[in-house]
């Protein structure tokens, strides 16, 4: 692809701040990193000014090489026609439906030009190494999407990375740095003589959270625990122990929660590159988990019937698989853990056993973690994609 060539990217925001947060980041790593000149379309663009950098938002002319425009459902037809010039390729974030004018666009310019990417979500299911890049005609106009399937293998999409994100966060982490970025959110540990530094865990979750059962155990350990809460999740974190959600922070025992005020996206990551143990949701943060080389428990998206499980058991196997086929007990505690938290059921319990085990975990991680940054990112496997189309 020339350095001249463009992209639109399309979002409709569902989870609230997942599905914005990893359009953006594809959208500023093809800029930064690929030379591209990206177009994000996105129909919540309140969400994106919450947790974007402000100067990474250029919102000028059509010279701009990242913009982001608002996307309403009254686009005219003929937009993709009427683009000088049009993009080399077009990307529909999770398979969302793209305006009418961008589709009718798409089926006249023919098969490959430009290219329509239809991004999915990630999933460490089996079929997805079978589905990715697999292109789909649609019968009712004849436009071609290719499917785009992020994924832990080498036959996927893989996964969102920055070049320089794992030299940032190795910095960050050797340098000290997490003490002054802590302190600048006003979180300090124990300042007096002989005090035990606090383990300290973000947290961010969906709803249906076993808040109440998980923070209880906490309460009730002889290890301090200093619980950062992200602002979405702080009061329902609060609310599970008694606590007012009019204070910033609650404590008892050895247990402290702290809200967070609302996080840009990269100091999200310092957020994680910054505690012991990270609790994160959905796709954006769960990613961004894998790179903090920290342990973390994962809660999938809830859905009704249980899709959510097979999501999580899959990943898991993935992990067990790194290991040589049968679970270690570290994988076991992991998974039991991480089962608890999407399930509700013997979270005492199963923190009780994980943290019986943190060392052993902590290495599963780091491995889980070097094994995955073999692999090429997303962005740079996206633009191949893009590019072999184009021939």
């Amino acid at each position: 692809m020339k350095a001249r060539d463009a992209v639109w990217i399309f979002c409709r925001v569902v989870d609230n701040f997942g599905d914005a947060g990893l359009c953006w980041r594809l959208a500023r790593q093809l800029v930064i990193d690929h030379g591209l000149a990206v177009t994000l379309f996105i129909d919540s663009p309140e969400i994106l000014e919450q947790i974007a950098p402000a100067e990474r938002l250029q919102a000028g002319g059509s010279s701009a090489p990242l913009r982001t425009v608002p996307w309403t459902d009254h686009d005219e037809p003929g937009m993709l026609a009427r683009a000088h010039p049009y993009p080399q390729a077009v990307v529909s974030g999770f398979g969302c439906a793209l305006p009418p004018g961008v589709r009718a666009g798409l089926a006249e310019r023919g098969p490959s030009d430009p290219v329509w990417v239809d991004l999915e979500y990630l999933s460490a299911e089996d079929w997805v190494d079978d589905f990715h890049g697999r292109a789909s005609p649609k019968p009712s106009d004849n436009a071609l999407a290719h499917y785009f399937f992020p994924g832990f293998t080498p036959s996927t999409g893989g996964l969102l990375r920055e070049r320089d994100l794992d030299t940032r966060r190795s910095v960050f982490q050797s340098s000290g740095e997490s003490t002054r970025f802590l302190a600048s959110l006003g979180v300090t540990d124990w300042e007096h003589p002989g005090a035990k530094r606090r383990r300290r865990i973000s947290l961010f979750c969906y709803r249906g959270a076993p808040l109440e059962a998980w923070l209880q155990a906490l309460i009730a350990a002889d290890e301090p625990t200093l619980v950062l809460a992200t602002a979405p999740v702080a009061t329902a974190a609060f609310g599970a122990v008694g606590g007012a959600a009019t204070s910033p922070t609650w404590a008892a025992g050895g247990l402290e929660i702290r809200q967070l005020p609302m996080l840009v996206q990269d100091d999200y990551d310092r957020l994680l590159w910054s505690c012991d143990l990270n609790i994160v949701r959905g796709e954006d943060s769960w990613i961004r988990a894998h790179w903090a080389a920290r342990p973390f428990i994962w809660q999938p998206y809830p859905q009704a019937d249980h899709a959510h499980l097979i999501k999580l058991d899959a990943w898991l196997a993935r992990m067990a698989e790194l290991l040589g086929g049968e679970p270690a007990e570290s994988v076991a505690r992991v998974a039991r853990m991480m089962r608890a938290w999407s399930t509700g059921e013997h979270v005492s319990e199963a923190w009780h056993d994980y943290l019986s085990d943190t060392e052993a975990i902590s290495s599963l991680h780091e491995r889980w973690r070097v094994h995955l940054l073999a692999q090429t990112d997303l962005a740079s496997l996206l633009v191949a994609f893009i590019r072999d189309r184009l021939r």
